[in-house]
């Protein structure tokens, strides 16, 4: 099993995880791996200390394991051929069997009763940090320190803007940006929660130390500087009736786990999207919606953790052509930041949830369009064209 099947496997199921990018994926069960290494550890530590202890007290049990060690070595003491020593494994096994059973009945009870709540509980510790976006990457977990080598960056045009976000709500603020203009000066933006809705306001000709005070506030003293005579560029309605209409990309079957790469090939893909890709933009402002899109499947087996067919009727055996059945999809996708998706995260998460799938003529992507609430969650319907 590769790592990225095994992160597959152990994400299944797990909502907080698909929150996360590969490498976090990554990071989260390798920290899990470690916690189940440790706690087994100490359970054995344990077990062998009862049975030390129990020794001890009860010295009658003590010639048990004399006669265990005794046949055991009987066993392999004229097991001169490996056909030999396979027989004396096989032929000791039940006589083993109670010291087996101290190092595996631990083992698998943690892994089978633990391992699911410490990748949860891993997975919300990553998602529950103050998060850096850049054009060239998006880093979890980071200080302020890691905010001023960004903007060293920015006022060397070597990155294209910042972005840092809460874990949570900073005086209603989902985020504030920064980019580059001429010389030393900066825009610098932030989001607003207004009505039922976000705004988000710039102020340009900032200087760098400007844009620095405004952020350390931001992340140390959760304070916001005052918008109320700033310009307003951007409002955004909690779920808009229409998304991404003037983007477009063909679905294939590539996963992206870099969203840098993704962007680009967005870019490349056409040349509209040059000027109408705009990556960094707020797209729906919520912690989760639903997507639905028609596929062709074989049937149940073929969704993923995170998907269910809207229409069971249409998955009878009547309706199967050709051995597929044409259906709806809804698939739950979650925003990493917890609070909003950008055109780039939720493009991407797009393309991956339907990335391989069987679209027949209509591998073309047209758009989002706002459809009824699924459990009480927004919902968009994939347009697909020919």
């Amino acid at each position: 099993m590769t790592e990225e099947e095994r992160v597959k496997k152990w994400s299944r199921g797990i909502s907080e995880m698909d929150e996360l990018s590969m490498e976090e994926k990554k990071i989260v069960c390798h920290q899990t791996a470690m916690q189940m290494v440790i706690l087994w550890g100490t359970l054995e530590v344990i077990v062998i200390g009862f049975l030390v202890w129990a020794a001890f007290q009860y010295p009658e049990i003590i010639p048990s394991f004399n006669r265990i060690t005794d046949l055991v070595n009987s066993n392999f003491e004229h097991s001169g051929t490996r056909a030999k020593r396979i027989g004396a494994i096989i032929v000791s096994l039940p006589a083993l069997l109670p010291l087996i059973a101290t190092v595996l009945i631990p083992l698998i009870g943690v892994f089978a009763g633990c391992r699911k709540h410490l990748v949860r509980r891993a997975a919300e510790k990553l998602s529950y940090q103050w998060r850096m976006e850049t054009d060239l990457k998006m880093t979890r977990g980071i200080t302020f320190a890691d905010v001023k080598q960004g903007m060293e960056l920015l006022q060397d045009d070597k990155i294209q803007y910042l972005i840092i976000s809460p874990p949570f709500e900073v005086m209603d603020s989902l985020f504030m940006q920064t980019a580059h203009e001429e010389g030393n000066r900066f825009t610098l933006e932030v989001s607003r929660k207004e009505n039922n809705g976000s705004v988000v306001y710039a102020q340009d000709g900032q200087t760098k130390e400007q844009v620095l005070y405004a952020m350390q506030n931001y992340m140390d003293r959760k304070r916001v500087p005052d918008t109320g005579n700033w310009e307003k560029i951007a409002s955004f309605e909690r779920a808009p009736k229409e998304l991404l209409k003037n983007v477009y990309w063909m679905f294939n079957e590539i996963i992206y786990v870099s969203a840098n790469t993704f962007s680009h090939d967005v870019v490349e893909y056409i040349e509209d999207n040059q000027k109408n890709w705009h990556p960094g933009e707020m797209a729906v402002e919520a912690e989760k919606i639903y997507i639905i899109f028609e596929a062709f499947i074989i049937g149940k087996e073929a969704l993923l953790a995170n998907e269910y067919v809207t229409d069971i009727s249409t998955l009878e055996e009547k309706c199967k052509i050709d051995g597929l059945f044409q259906t709806d999809i809804a698939a739950r996708l979650f925003a990493d930041n917890g609070k909003y998706f950008t055109n780039e995260e939720l493009l991407m998460k797009i393309h991956n949830q339907i990335a391989g799938k069987n679209l027949g003529n209509h591998m073309f992507f047209e758009g989002l369009e706002k459809c009824n609430p699924l459990e009480g969650i927004p919902c968009y319907c994939v347009l697909l064209g020919s």
